[in-house]
């Protein structure tokens, strides 16, 4: 049993009005179903980051099963960012993470796919040139909507 699978981060009551939107950029929301898409990461990354194997404590550690103690849709808005050449971490963990926000009642949660690189690439090329920058363009576009 892991001590560090129990650990959320979840805002408090008063810092909730002034959250106008969250983004995530290629996540693991799931860890149970990371670990049985990748069976590998377990032994590389998995259990040095989440603790031994559980299935009970890797699902109540993912955001994809946690029901929070505040109203998560109290944040207006959500952007998820996910590349489909994203080798290491794959699409699932990204579109079951905007089903469970949606079915929490978070009203705009936007899933794009239109990244084109790897896991890290599109956020280490950012400033790197024009085609680079296009995750630096979602971003400031994200950002002027929820402002």
């Amino acid at each position: 049993e892991s001590a560090s699978c129990s650990a959320a981060v979840e805002p408090s009551i008063e810092a909730l009005p002034q959250i106008r939107g969250a983004v995530g950029i290629s996540g693991i929301y799931d860890l149970v179903a990371i670990d049985a898409d990748f069976p590998s990461y377990r032994d590389m990354f998995l259990q040095f980051a989440f603790g031994p194997f559980s299935p009970d404590a890797y699902r109540q550690a993912s955001p994809t099963n946690m029901q929070p103690d505040v109203p998560v849709s109290s944040i207006p808005r959500w952007l998820l960012l996910h590349s489909p050449n994203d080798t290491l971490v794959n699409l699932r963990q990204s579109s079951d993470f905007q089903k469970h926000l949606q079915n929490l009642g978070v009203s705009q949660v936007r899933l794009d796919t239109s990244l084109s690189g790897g896991h890290f690439d599109d956020v280490l090329g950012v400033g790197a040139g024009e085609d680079e920058d296009q995750l630096l363009r979602i971003l400031v576009d994200f950002l002027l909507q929820v402002q």
